[in-house]
């Protein structure tokens, strides 16, 4: 099964609620991670999942401050006593590492199971403190949001929308600074490793608009909140010209004096004007929620940011990722 095929079958069994956050959060990272050819390295492994466990402290229980200590210290009412003291140790550790300090086999053994069980438990609490996007994939309720950050590792992969292949959507799975991210895209995604792009999705870890900043010329940045807008008015007349199709019946109606054809014409018109209006209401709900989200990624691109073409972090492509084997 290809990157994106498995992907999807991730995404499928989310929305149906057969696999809990924490397992698909950790389907996620193992696809991601998981690389044949190269031996992970474990310091790598535990800055990674520090990163993991950073973003999801800022994104989910909005904590402050420019490390792991100042993040938990932040929201230290919200977070259990034993789990703040796990987190403590591994901040210390890492500062450790950071300085040069070397580490046993036996010790990093010991940090990297800490940061995972740590990274677990905080997965868990989050859902129960701050609870994700609705479970029905309606994107009129689900809350909009947007990002930006460095890519520290990416996969890309594509799968056919349509049996034959003939048109295929483009994937691409990325940590951008500790946050899962699987980008989608009706072209190939020009996205690499070190890259600061801004990305912009309705439901958690799913992103459909981005752009990267690293590299403009491959990446076109459309005006889609104009163009949301203008679509969200069409809609709304439609919805007002269905309106207007069932007044127009009914008063027909109320002039037919029991004239079958007219009552007919009336009743036809009724049913055409109600479907309209269906239409127009729905149509008008999808491109108003397009236009936050629209909103809200032209707000992140316009905010200034210390990135620039920065390159940092372990950064991978993984062979063979980008025809999906």
């Amino acid at each position: 099964m290809s990157l994106g095929d498995e992907l999807f079958a991730l995404k499928t069994q989310r929305s149906a609620g057969r696999i809990d956050p924490v397992e698909y959060h950790q389907s996620l990272a193992r696809l991601l991670d998981a690389s044949p050819d190269v031996p992970p390295d474990q310091i790598e492994v535990i800055l990674t999942c520090v990163r993991r466990i950073e973003a999801l402290l800022d994104d989910r229980l909005k904590a402050s401050g420019a490390d792991l200590n100042r993040k938990v210290e932040s929201k230290a009412d919200r977070i259990p006593s034993d789990l703040q003291s796990d987190l403590r140790s591994i901040a210390a550790s890492c500062k450790s590492i950071r300085q040069g300090d070397a580490l046993g086999r036996g010790e990093i053994d010991a940090l990297q199971s800490q940061c995972d069980h740590a990274l677990r438990r905080l997965i868990h609490l989050v859902e129960i403190l701050s609870p994700p996007s609705p479970s029905v994939r309606i994107k009129a309720f689900l809350p909009a949001w947007a990002r930006r950050g460095i890519v520290r590792k990416v996969r890309h992969s594509q799968r056919p929308i349509l049996p034959g292949g003939h048109r295929v959507q483009h994937l691409a799975l990325a940590d951008i600074d500790g946050r899962l991210v699987v980008i989608t895209s009706g072209s190939p995604l020009q996205i690499e490793c070190g890259d600061w792009v801004a990305v912009a999705g309705f439901a958690d870890h799913e992103a459909g608009l981005y752009y990267n900043e690293s590299r403009p010329p491959g990446s076109k940045k459309n005006r889609y909140l104009a163009m949301a807008v203008a679509l969200a008015s069409l809609g709304a007349l439609a919805a007002l010209a269905g309106g207007a199709m069932v007044w127009l019946a009914f008063s027909w109606a109320i002039r037919s004096h029991w004239n079958a054809l007219l009552i007919g014409r009336s009743a036809a018109l009724v049913l055409a004007g109600v479907v309209t209006s269906w239409l127009g209401i729905w149509f008008t709900t999808m491109m108003g929620q397009m236009a936050r989200l629209a909103r809200a990624f032209d707000e992140v691109l316009k905010s200034p940011h210390l990135g620039g073409n920065q390159r940092t972090g372990t950064c991978e492509e993984k062979p063979g990722d980008a025809d999906g084997k």
